[in-house]
């Protein structure tokens, strides 16, 4: 291979880019000695080489060239969360510093990809009210 290849430690998830299929290969044989060496190795389901067109799927995120948009799966799950949420915080399980942190951690991975409008929309929904006192 003609570059040296410079693995961060402990980054282990990752995805390599290139026009040229041979490159991809040899980056591929390069990955799998420097795990060898540290006694790790690729899934065998999981190390594959495509072309980005097809898109793939990676950290809860579906990536393509030119855009990127959170997993349906992933948005399902936050949906369901913000119920739980809602009734938590109406019954006095969880606190607003809580719900802040849950609420600001997903609008930051939200905010890697290409939804904004999701967001925008998803967020008209994070009204949070306590049970009244009797």
């Amino acid at each position: 291979m003609a570059r040296e290849l410079k693995i961060i430690q402990d980054f282990y998830d990752f995805i390599v880019f290139s026009k040229d299929r041979e490159t991809l290969v040899d980056v591929r044989v390069a990955v799998k000695e420097y795990l060898n060496g540290i006694r790790l190795k690729l899934h065998a389901n999981k190390s594959f080489i495509r072309p980005v067109k097809a898109g793939l799927t990676f950290v809860g995120m579906r990536i393509w060239r030119d855009h990127r948009l959170l997993k349906k799966s992933s948005i399902k799950l936050f949906k369901k969360r913000i119920k739980w949420m809602k009734k938590a915080y109406e019954s006095g399980l969880i606190d607003n510093e809580h719900i802040r942190q849950r609420l600001m951690s997903w609008a930051g991975h939200c905010g890697q990809t290409d939804s904004s409008r999701l967001l925008s929309r998803l967020s008209k929904d994070w009204r949070f009210q306590r049970a009244a006192l009797e």
